[in-house]
């Protein structure tokens, strides 16, 4: 996405045109940039083409032994369920997610998980030209990979227990999101943001868009906290991979629907209102998600004291790899 973003950035670069006329062919980006993209997504389907099947892939486990992903006990028994038995297979599977007490409190947190990608970048294409744009979405996606490190070299520290590394970890993200969403407030209010473009330049002669570019920055990292965090808590939960595969599935759930729900409310075109809404849903989701650790603590607690010690090597890695990725490939 950070690449991307930049192409497009360097593609538009020649461009500062401001206002209404930056944006007076219907879009604020280059018709090149259409084609370019266009172009690598053609290569990358081809490029698909050359994948290693499943049971070739291997990786490197949190004690360097280099594995199978498909162990081929686990690719025998697969082979045995197929169609329509396999789909009901999973939707059974995804159902018992229902009927963990922890899941069902982390809904909201859930929900909001993917919610403002319809008021942050609404703001992006209102509020920016296209290379402005393009900058502040870079740094937008490049927040989001410092913020994953820099969440993962706290939920990495081994000193610190699993219930006290979930509490503390979840209150500084609140605290973080508070004060993103007061900063996101002003910036708001202060430019007057509608469905009206602006279409502003980080170096043109009307309004400077800076202090705008730095609040979506910082939202950037408010985008791989929640995200972060709501796998490696999933990741206590359970050691089983397919488990862990029907929390994904219904994390996915929730996220995809506070996505579409965020995609109506944007429909009536008002960013206050938008705002408005995200800050709610922020709130509403804090106390049953305090229950939700709370609940997953006790479950942390028991497991702990009956299981050995585990090696000193970064406990979050191992819950992403869990899940069937890499910390930087989920973004």
């Amino acid at each position: 996405a950070v690449l991307g973003c930049l192409m497009s950035f360097s593609i538009n670069l020649g461009n500062s045109t401001e206002g209404r006329a930056a944006s007076s062919g219907g879009s604020a980006l280059s018709t090149t940039t259409y084609w370019t993209f266009f172009g690598i997504m053609c290569c990358g389907t081809a490029l698909s083409m050359l994948l290693l099947p499943l049971n070739r892939v291997t990786r490197t486990s949190a004690d360097g032994v280099v594995e199978f992903v498909v162990a081929d006990q686990t690719e025998a028994m697969s082979v045995k369920v197929t169609g329509m038995a396999l789909v009901l297979q999973e939707l059974s599977r995804t159902a018992k997610a229902f009927k963990r007490p922890t899941m069902l409190l982390l809904i909201p947190f859930m929900f909001y998980s993917n919610f403002f990608y319809e008021y942050h970048f609404g703001i992006v294409g209102v509020l920016f030209n296209g290379r402005t744009g393009s900058l502040t979405a870079a740094l937008y996606w490049l927040a989001q990979i410092l913020g994953s490190f820099v969440l993962q070299c706290f939920l990495d520290r081994e000193g610190v227990s699993k219930a006290r590394r979930m509490q503390c970890s979840f209150v500084g993200i609140v605290i973080y999101i508070a004060v993103t969403w007061i900063f996101g407030g002003y910036v708001q209010y202060s430019y007057g943001i509608s469905d009206e473009r602006q279409a502003l330049d980080f170096v043109g002669h009307a309004r400077s868009p800076l202090m705008a570019m730095g609040c979506l920055f910082l939202w950037g990292f408010v985008d791989s906290f929640v995200q972060i965090w709501s796998y490696w808590i999933m990741s206590q939960l359970s050691d089983e991979p397919e488990e862990l595969a029907c929390f994904t599935a219904f994390y996915k759930l929730w996220q995809n629907a506070g996505a579409f729900v965020s995609f109506l409310v944007g429909l009536h075109r008002s960013y206050v209102l938008s705002f408005w809404v995200n800050v709610a849903l922020i709130t509403i989701s804090i106390f049953p998600t305090f229950l939700a650790i709370r609940s997953a603590s006790r479950g942390v607690q028991v497991d702990s004291a009956s299981r050995p010690p585990v090696s000193p090597i970064g406990r979050s890695r191992e819950a992403l790899e869990a899940f069937g990725c890499r910390p930087v490939v989920i973004f």
